[in-house]
């Protein structure tokens, strides 16, 4: 089964140490990794730590650069590679994968960053808050994939929620909810209720093309809420 994080920020590292560090980390877990990678977008995070924060088409320009430097490192040994934002000359990785990582791109804008996905993402991360949202980004993903002779199907679609509050009541979990910070941020964005609501409101996402789910409970560091929903949800949303 692959090992993942979730999406870094391209800008925090040069593409070809971040290319070196993932070829290093599966040579010695034997497990193959998935890349999360994406533009990057908090500025009060790169204006913390002295980062350079271009506008928004410099970033994804930046990022569409560094998966090319990156899987030009995981598939050639010495690699070469000259972009608009990094260059490579003669660079090694070794030791090359045998299977390279798989690289999942966190991605909403529909005019640059879909264009990326369809260009080079085997996975797609997505926040979009609702199933219809999801569908409709999901078609222009499938436009920018026709014209690079891609089909949409190929890439596999990972949806993410930040809050997951499961209780035996809906007021119950609402209050589970409102104890995470990251509820209060964003309440309509969550997915709280009890197991058979929140079987239903992830369904919805599969019915749209979802094959995978990073969820953060709302419990956290406590296991309560992801035993249970290993207990009394996967197993029904696995087998649909």
């Amino acid at each position: 089964m692959p090992d993942r994080q979730i999406v870094l920020g391209n800008s925090y590292r040069p593409p070809s140490l971040l290319a070196k560090m993932f070829s290093t980390l599966q040579a010695l877990t034997g497990v193959r990794c998935i890349l999360g990678i994406g533009a990057g977008w908090m500025e009060s995070e790169y204006r913390m730590y002295g980062y350079d924060y271009p506008a928004p088409k410099v970033r994804i320009g930046q990022l569409d650069d560094a998966i090319r430097v990156i899987r030009a490192l995981w598939t050639t040994s010495p690699a070469s590679f000259s972009g608009a934002h990094y260059r490579l000359y003669a660079a090694y990785a070794n030791p090359l994968p045998a299977d390279p990582p798989l690289v999942m791109i966190g991605a909403s804008g529909e005019k640059l960053s879909l264009r990326v996905v369809a260009r080079h993402a085997d996975w797609w991360n997505t926040g979009a808050p609702t199933p219809a949202a999801l569908a409709a980004k999901r078609a222009i993903l499938a436009e920018h994939c026709r014209k690079v002779g891609r089909d949409v199907d190929d890439i596999l679609v990972n949806w993410q929620c930040q809050c997951v509050a499961i209780a035996d009541s809906e007021a119950e979990a609402r209050r589970l909810a409102e104890t995470s910070p990251l509820y209060r941020r964003s309440p309509d964005d969550a997915v709280v209720g009890t197991p058979e609501q929140v079987r239903d409101r992830l369904q919805g996402f599969i019915d749209v093309g979802v094959r995978d789910f990073i969820l953060r409970f709302a419990d956290f560091p406590r296991l309560d809420g992801a035993l249970r929903f290993a207990r009394e949800i996967a197993p029904h949303l696995r087998a649909s």
